[in-house]
């Protein structure tokens, strides 16, 4: 789950795998694939 963005229309509680693969992350600017899921 990451932090909404309502800017890029993510909702709270969205689920990682739902992001779309064009997402960019508004604090940082990478895109979706250069982070990793942590467990």
């Amino acid at each position: 789950m990451i932090p909404h963005d309502p800017d890029s229309g993510i909702a709270p509680g969205t689920p990682w795998e739902a992001v779309p693969d064009d997402w960019v992350c508004p604090v940082c600017g990478a895109g979706r694939a250069d982070f990793s899921i942590v467990t």
